[in-house]
Protein backbone atom coordinates (compact mmCIF):
# COMPACT_ATOMS: atom_id res chain seq x y z
CA UNK A 1 0.00 0.00 0.00
CA UNK A 2 1.21 3.61 -0.77
CA UNK A 3 0.53 6.70 0.69
CA UNK A 4 1.17 10.61 -2.09
CA UNK A 5 -0.73 14.10 -1.02
CA UNK A 6 -1.68 16.32 -3.70
CA UNK A 7 -3.56 18.82 -1.33
CA UNK A 8 -4.49 22.12 -2.52
CA UNK A 9 -1.67 24.76 -1.51
CA UNK A 10 -2.75 28.03 -0.61
CA UNK A 11 -1.63 30.85 -3.70
CA UNK A 12 -0.68 33.37 -1.22
CA UNK A 13 1.12 33.89 2.48
CA UNK A 14 -1.96 34.93 3.69
CA UNK A 15 -4.88 32.38 3.46
CA UNK A 16 -4.09 29.52 5.76
CA UNK A 17 -7.00 27.85 5.03
CA UNK A 18 -6.36 24.47 3.71
CA UNK A 19 -7.92 20.62 3.36
CA UNK A 20 -5.68 18.03 4.52
CA UNK A 21 -5.63 15.12 2.18
CA UNK A 22 -4.13 11.76 1.33
CA UNK A 23 -4.28 9.54 -1.96
CA UNK A 24 -3.82 5.36 -0.91
CA UNK A 25 -2.85 3.36 -3.59
CA UNK A 26 -3.59 -0.50 -3.09
CA UNK A 27 -0.20 -2.10 -5.66
CA UNK A 28 -1.05 -5.47 -3.81
CA UNK A 29 -3.19 -8.56 -6.26
CA UNK A 30 -6.00 -8.66 -3.96
CA UNK A 31 -8.61 -6.20 -2.06
CA UNK A 32 -7.71 -4.23 0.93
CA UNK A 33 -10.96 -4.48 3.14
CA UNK A 34 -9.76 -1.89 6.05
CA UNK A 35 -6.88 0.29 6.34
CA UNK A 36 -6.23 3.91 8.13
CA UNK A 37 -4.80 7.15 6.87
CA UNK A 38 -3.37 9.32 9.41
CA UNK A 39 -2.25 13.11 9.69
CA UNK A 40 -0.06 14.99 11.67
CA UNK A 41 0.79 18.75 12.00
CA UNK A 42 4.23 19.95 12.77
CA UNK A 43 4.22 16.79 15.11
CA UNK A 44 1.55 17.21 16.98
CA UNK A 45 -1.10 14.37 17.69
CA UNK A 46 -2.55 12.24 14.84
CA UNK A 47 -5.52 12.48 13.40
CA UNK A 48 -7.19 9.22 11.86
CA UNK A 49 -9.59 8.09 8.99
CA UNK A 50 -10.95 4.63 8.52
CA UNK A 51 -10.78 3.19 4.97
CA UNK A 52 -12.30 -0.29 3.25
CA UNK A 53 -12.53 -1.79 0.56
CA UNK A 54 -9.36 -0.73 -1.79
CA UNK A 55 -9.24 -3.11 -4.73
CA UNK A 56 -6.19 -4.00 -6.02
CA UNK A 57 -4.28 -1.51 -8.21
CA UNK A 58 -6.94 0.90 -7.57
CA UNK A 59 -6.56 4.17 -5.98
CA UNK A 60 -9.01 6.51 -3.23
CA UNK A 61 -8.43 9.60 -1.60
CA UNK A 62 -9.87 10.83 1.91
CA UNK A 63 -9.78 14.13 2.80
CA UNK A 64 -9.66 15.26 6.50
CA UNK A 65 -11.67 18.37 7.69
CA UNK A 66 -10.77 21.70 6.88
CA UNK A 67 -8.15 23.36 9.56
CA UNK A 68 -6.61 26.94 9.82
CA UNK A 69 -2.93 27.26 10.12
CA UNK A 70 -1.36 29.79 12.30
CA UNK A 71 0.82 32.32 11.27
CA UNK A 72 4.32 30.50 10.77
CA UNK A 73 5.58 27.47 8.67
CA UNK A 74 4.20 24.23 8.83
CA UNK A 75 4.50 20.78 7.86
CA UNK A 76 2.10 18.02 7.16
CA UNK A 77 3.00 14.57 7.38
CA UNK A 78 0.80 11.68 5.97
CA UNK A 79 0.74 7.98 6.40
CA UNK A 80 -0.88 4.82 5.87
CA UNK A 81 -1.20 1.23 6.79
CA UNK A 82 -3.60 -2.04 7.25
CA UNK A 83 -2.95 -2.87 10.75
CA UNK A 84 -3.57 0.27 12.73
CA UNK A 85 -0.59 0.94 13.80
CA UNK A 86 0.39 4.29 12.71
CA UNK A 87 4.16 4.96 11.85
CA UNK A 88 4.91 8.54 11.20
CA UNK A 89 8.55 8.66 9.43
CA UNK A 90 10.44 12.57 8.94
CA UNK A 91 11.74 10.28 5.61
CA UNK A 92 8.65 10.08 2.79
CA UNK A 93 8.75 5.96 2.42
CA UNK A 94 6.53 4.26 0.41
CA UNK A 95 3.38 4.56 3.17
CA UNK A 96 4.31 8.00 4.58
CA UNK A 97 3.92 11.40 2.42
CA UNK A 98 4.95 14.96 3.15
CA UNK A 99 3.14 18.22 2.40
CA UNK A 100 5.98 20.24 2.24
CA UNK A 101 7.05 23.58 3.89
CA UNK A 102 3.67 25.79 4.39
CA UNK A 103 4.44 29.24 5.20
CA UNK A 104 1.76 31.67 6.64
CA UNK A 105 1.61 35.04 7.72
CA UNK A 106 -1.16 37.53 9.10
CA UNK A 107 -2.91 39.95 6.54
CA UNK A 108 -2.70 42.46 8.37
CA UNK A 109 0.10 45.03 8.58
CA UNK A 110 2.40 44.45 12.08
CA UNK A 111 3.80 48.10 11.99
CA UNK A 112 4.08 51.37 9.56
CA UNK A 113 7.80 50.96 8.69
CA UNK A 114 10.29 48.40 9.84
CA UNK A 115 13.84 47.95 9.98
CA UNK A 116 16.38 44.80 10.17
CA UNK A 117 19.78 45.14 11.29
CA UNK A 118 20.46 41.30 12.73
CA UNK A 119 21.68 42.34 15.68
CA UNK A 120 19.42 40.79 18.03
CA UNK A 121 20.55 37.22 17.06
CA UNK A 122 22.50 34.63 17.89
CA UNK A 123 25.12 33.59 15.24
CA UNK A 124 23.69 30.86 12.66
CA UNK A 125 20.09 32.13 13.04
CA UNK A 126 17.81 31.82 10.49
CA UNK A 127 14.78 32.40 12.52
CA UNK A 128 13.85 36.59 11.83
CA UNK A 129 11.55 38.53 13.63
CA UNK A 130 8.07 39.41 10.83
CA UNK A 131 9.52 37.42 8.48
CA UNK A 132 9.75 33.91 6.80
CA UNK A 133 12.52 31.95 5.43
CA UNK A 134 11.93 30.17 2.03
CA UNK A 135 14.67 27.58 1.71
CA UNK A 136 13.49 24.61 0.02
CA UNK A 137 16.58 22.96 -0.67
CA UNK A 138 17.81 23.59 2.72
CA UNK A 139 21.17 25.92 1.80
CA UNK A 140 23.43 27.57 4.33
CA UNK A 141 22.07 30.93 4.61
CA UNK A 142 21.74 32.67 7.82
CA UNK A 143 23.51 35.66 10.65
CA UNK A 144 27.31 36.26 11.02
CA UNK A 145 29.21 37.65 12.48
CA UNK A 146 32.98 37.56 12.55
CA UNK A 147 33.51 34.35 14.54
CA UNK A 148 32.42 32.58 11.67
CA UNK A 149 36.37 32.47 10.50
CA UNK A 150 39.01 32.72 12.96
CA UNK A 151 40.85 34.68 9.94
CA UNK A 152 38.16 37.63 10.32
CA UNK A 153 38.98 40.40 13.01
CA UNK A 154 37.02 43.10 11.36
CA UNK A 155 33.08 43.40 12.13
CA UNK A 156 30.94 42.00 9.55
CA UNK A 157 28.29 44.03 9.75
CA UNK A 158 27.43 46.69 7.13
CA UNK A 159 30.43 49.31 6.33
CA UNK A 160 32.08 47.89 9.66
CA UNK A 161 29.33 50.07 11.68
CA UNK A 162 28.26 46.47 13.42
CA UNK A 163 29.11 43.12 14.09
CA UNK A 164 26.47 40.82 12.15
CA UNK A 165 24.84 40.64 8.94
CA UNK A 166 22.80 38.13 6.91
CA UNK A 167 24.91 35.98 4.47
CA UNK A 168 23.91 33.89 1.71
CA UNK A 169 26.66 30.91 1.51
CA UNK A 170 26.61 31.23 -3.02
CA UNK A 171 30.41 29.30 -2.11
CA UNK A 172 28.38 26.41 -0.72
CA UNK A 173 25.10 26.29 -2.08
CA UNK A 174 23.41 24.34 -5.35
CA UNK A 175 23.99 25.86 -8.99
CA UNK A 176 20.14 26.88 -9.43
CA UNK A 177 19.47 26.86 -5.69
CA UNK A 178 17.12 29.88 -4.42
CA UNK A 179 16.57 31.09 -0.91
CA UNK A 180 14.14 33.95 0.42
CA UNK A 181 13.77 36.47 2.79
CA UNK A 182 10.08 37.76 3.00
CA UNK A 183 9.02 39.91 5.25
CA UNK A 184 5.30 40.52 6.75
CA UNK A 185 2.99 43.18 5.56
CA UNK A 186 3.60 46.66 6.16
CA UNK A 187 0.72 49.37 6.48
CA UNK A 188 2.06 52.14 3.86
CA UNK A 189 -1.38 53.68 4.17
CA UNK A 190 -1.01 56.73 5.40
CA UNK A 191 2.06 57.97 3.81
CA UNK A 192 2.07 59.53 0.34
CA UNK A 193 0.09 62.38 -1.19
CA UNK A 194 -1.04 65.31 0.38
CA UNK A 195 0.73 64.70 3.56
CA UNK A 196 4.18 65.25 1.45
CA UNK A 197 5.44 61.93 3.19
CA UNK A 198 6.69 58.71 1.17
CA UNK A 199 8.43 55.59 1.71
CA UNK A 200 12.09 54.37 0.87
CA UNK A 201 13.54 50.72 1.11
CA UNK A 202 16.83 50.76 2.16
CA UNK A 203 19.75 47.86 2.27
CA UNK A 204 23.11 47.53 2.30
CA UNK A 205 24.94 44.58 0.61
CA UNK A 206 28.68 42.75 0.09
CA UNK A 207 29.28 40.22 -2.82
CA UNK A 208 32.19 38.65 -4.44
CA UNK A 209 32.20 36.54 -7.92
CA UNK A 210 34.30 33.26 -7.04
CA UNK A 211 35.43 34.12 -10.82
CA UNK A 212 32.50 34.98 -13.39
CA UNK A 213 29.28 33.40 -12.03
CA UNK A 214 26.26 35.65 -11.99
CA UNK A 215 25.07 35.09 -8.40
CA UNK A 216 21.48 36.82 -8.09
CA UNK A 217 20.05 39.23 -5.58
CA UNK A 218 16.30 40.27 -6.40
CA UNK A 219 14.18 42.11 -4.03
CA UNK A 220 10.83 42.05 -4.55
CA UNK A 221 7.81 43.61 -3.72
CA UNK A 222 4.00 42.57 -3.38
CA UNK A 223 0.87 43.91 -2.95
CA UNK A 224 -1.26 40.90 -2.62
CA UNK A 225 0.09 38.55 0.12
CA UNK A 226 2.90 37.24 -2.28
CA UNK A 227 0.23 35.95 -4.89
CA UNK A 228 2.45 38.21 -7.58
CA UNK A 229 5.63 40.20 -7.12
CA UNK A 230 7.02 42.94 -8.61
CA UNK A 231 11.20 43.40 -8.70
CA UNK A 232 12.34 46.91 -7.87
CA UNK A 233 16.00 45.51 -7.75
CA UNK A 234 17.68 42.67 -9.61
CA UNK A 235 21.80 42.67 -9.72
CA UNK A 236 23.75 40.08 -10.91
CA UNK A 237 27.42 38.28 -11.48
CA UNK A 238 29.66 41.62 -11.73
CA UNK A 239 26.37 43.85 -11.74
CA UNK A 240 26.11 42.96 -8.30
CA UNK A 241 29.93 42.45 -7.40
CA UNK A 242 30.77 45.03 -4.55
CA UNK A 243 34.65 43.27 -4.33
CA UNK A 244 37.07 41.90 -6.97
CA UNK A 245 36.56 37.93 -7.52
CA UNK A 246 38.04 35.50 -4.92
CA UNK A 247 38.51 31.98 -6.14
CA UNK A 248 40.86 30.90 -2.98
CA UNK A 249 38.13 30.49 -0.24
CA UNK A 250 34.94 32.12 1.02
CA UNK A 251 34.92 36.01 0.55
CA UNK A 252 34.38 38.16 4.37
CA UNK A 253 33.59 41.76 3.10
CA UNK A 254 36.09 44.73 4.30
CA UNK A 255 34.39 47.70 5.83
CA UNK A 256 34.78 49.26 2.14
CA UNK A 257 33.36 46.74 0.31
CA UNK A 258 29.85 47.48 1.13
CA UNK A 259 27.36 49.43 -0.85
CA UNK A 260 24.16 50.66 -0.09
CA UNK A 261 20.95 51.02 -2.36
CA UNK A 262 18.22 52.98 -1.70
CA UNK A 263 14.96 52.19 -3.27
CA UNK A 264 12.15 54.62 -4.04
CA UNK A 265 8.96 52.86 -2.74
CA UNK A 266 6.72 55.52 -3.11
CA UNK A 267 4.61 54.00 -5.83
CA UNK A 268 3.25 51.58 -3.03
CA UNK A 269 2.18 54.60 -0.86
CA UNK A 270 -0.91 54.37 0.08
CA UNK A 271 -1.59 50.62 0.13
CA UNK A 272 -2.32 49.00 3.69
CA UNK A 273 -0.53 45.70 3.15
CA UNK A 274 3.29 45.50 1.55
CA UNK A 275 5.41 42.69 1.77
CA UNK A 276 9.23 42.66 0.70
CA UNK A 277 11.77 39.96 -0.07
CA UNK A 278 15.04 38.82 -0.10
CA UNK A 279 15.75 36.80 -2.72
CA UNK A 280 19.06 35.07 -3.68
CA UNK A 281 19.73 32.55 -6.62
CA UNK A 282 23.32 30.94 -6.78
CA UNK A 283 25.23 30.38 -9.59
CA UNK A 284 27.87 28.88 -7.61
CA UNK A 285 29.99 31.92 -6.84
CA UNK A 286 31.36 33.07 -3.78
CA UNK A 287 28.65 34.56 -1.17
CA UNK A 288 26.71 37.58 -0.51
CA UNK A 289 25.97 39.39 2.69
CA UNK A 290 22.87 42.00 3.49
CA UNK A 291 22.58 44.50 6.59
CA UNK A 292 20.63 47.43 7.52
CA UNK A 293 17.44 46.70 5.53
CA UNK A 294 14.74 49.08 6.12
CA UNK A 295 11.34 50.52 5.04
CA UNK A 296 10.64 53.66 6.49
CA UNK A 297 8.37 57.13 5.47
CA UNK A 298 10.79 60.00 4.78
CA UNK A 299 9.30 64.07 4.35
CA UNK A 300 10.87 65.67 1.52
CA UNK A 301 11.72 69.27 0.68
CA UNK A 302 12.80 70.76 -2.14
CA UNK A 303 14.33 73.91 -2.63
CA UNK A 304 13.95 75.16 -6.54
CA UNK A 305 15.75 79.06 -5.53
CA UNK A 306 19.13 79.51 -6.90
CA UNK A 307 20.97 76.97 -5.07
CA UNK A 308 18.29 74.09 -5.07
CA UNK A 309 18.52 71.59 -2.20
CA UNK A 310 17.13 68.19 -1.09
CA UNK A 311 16.11 66.70 2.68
CA UNK A 312 15.19 63.77 3.63
CA UNK A 313 14.23 62.47 7.05
CA UNK A 314 13.61 58.72 8.08
CA UNK A 315 12.60 56.52 9.55
CA UNK A 316 9.16 58.22 10.59
CA UNK A 317 8.56 57.55 13.45
CA UNK A 318 12.60 57.87 15.08
CA UNK A 319 13.21 55.78 17.85
CA UNK A 320 16.86 56.77 19.78
CA UNK A 321 18.28 57.92 15.97
CA UNK A 322 17.21 59.75 13.33
CA UNK A 323 18.60 60.07 9.91
CA UNK A 324 19.09 63.11 7.93
CA UNK A 325 20.20 63.46 4.78
CA UNK A 326 20.84 66.82 2.94
CA UNK A 327 21.89 66.88 -0.76
CA UNK A 328 22.91 70.32 -1.99
CA UNK A 329 23.24 71.75 -5.35
CA UNK A 330 25.64 74.02 -4.62
CA UNK A 331 28.26 75.58 -1.92
CA UNK A 332 26.12 76.75 1.09
CA UNK A 333 25.58 78.12 4.18
CA UNK A 334 23.36 75.47 6.24
CA UNK A 335 22.01 75.36 9.41
CA UNK A 336 19.84 72.28 10.82
CA UNK A 337 17.77 71.65 13.87
CA UNK A 338 15.51 70.24 15.42
CA UNK A 339 12.76 72.20 16.99
CA UNK A 340 10.03 71.65 19.69
CA UNK A 341 5.99 72.75 18.96
CA UNK A 342 6.93 76.03 21.10
CA UNK A 343 9.94 77.00 18.80
CA UNK A 344 12.49 76.02 20.71
CA UNK A 345 15.60 74.13 19.07
CA UNK A 346 15.70 70.80 21.07
CA UNK A 347 18.61 69.33 18.68
CA UNK A 348 21.11 71.20 16.69
CA UNK A 349 21.86 68.80 13.99
CA UNK A 350 24.08 71.19 11.48
CA UNK A 351 25.76 74.75 11.63
CA UNK A 352 28.15 76.09 8.87
CA UNK A 353 29.11 76.00 4.85
CA UNK A 354 29.15 72.94 3.23
CA UNK A 355 30.04 71.65 -0.23
CA UNK A 356 28.12 70.91 -2.92
CA UNK A 357 26.99 67.20 -2.70
CA UNK A 358 25.24 64.76 -0.38
CA UNK A 359 25.63 65.09 3.27
CA UNK A 360 24.26 62.56 6.13
CA UNK A 361 23.73 63.36 9.98
CA UNK A 362 22.65 61.38 12.50
CA UNK A 363 19.60 63.07 15.07
CA UNK A 364 20.00 62.17 18.37
CA UNK A 365 16.52 62.30 19.54
CA UNK A 366 17.01 59.75 22.78
CA UNK A 367 16.93 62.62 25.08
CA UNK A 368 13.66 63.65 23.68
CA UNK A 369 9.79 63.07 24.89
CA UNK A 370 7.44 61.06 22.96
CA UNK A 371 5.75 63.79 20.63
CA UNK A 372 5.57 65.95 16.78
CA UNK A 373 9.21 68.02 16.57
CA UNK A 374 9.75 70.25 13.46
CA UNK A 375 12.75 70.02 11.49
CA UNK A 376 13.94 73.20 10.51
CA UNK A 377 16.19 73.45 7.16
CA UNK A 378 17.93 76.81 6.41
CA UNK A 379 20.08 77.07 3.31
CA UNK A 380 21.84 80.63 2.20
CA UNK A 381 18.87 81.94 4.34
CA UNK A 382 15.77 80.24 2.51
CA UNK A 383 13.93 77.92 5.42
CA UNK A 384 11.85 74.57 4.97
CA UNK A 385 10.57 72.69 7.68
CA UNK A 386 9.35 69.10 7.85
CA UNK A 387 7.46 67.59 10.76
CA UNK A 388 8.90 64.28 12.32
CA UNK A 389 7.57 61.79 15.31
CA UNK A 390 9.62 60.69 18.45
CA UNK A 391 8.24 57.46 19.44
CA UNK A 392 9.74 54.63 21.93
Amino acid sequence: IEAATDMTMPTDYCDGNITPEITVTNNGSSTIDDYEVAYSLDGAALVTQAGTNLAASASATISFPAITLTNGSHNIEYSVNTDGTMDIDSIPGNNDASSGTINTVSPTAFTISHGENFESYAMASDDLNNAILINPNGENTYVVDNGVSSSVTWPLGAFGNSDQSWRMRFFTWGQGSEATIVFENIDLSTWGGANGTNSDLFFSYAYAQYSSENDRLEVLVSKNCGATWIPVFDEQGSGLATAPALSTGHFYPGVNQWVKVNVDMSYYDGESAVMIAFKGTSDYGNNLYIDDIGLWNYSTIDETSSNQFNVRTYPNPINDVGQLELTLAGKAEVQVGVYDMLGQMVIPVVYGKLAPGTHNFDMETASLDNGIYLVKVQVDGQVQTSRIIISD
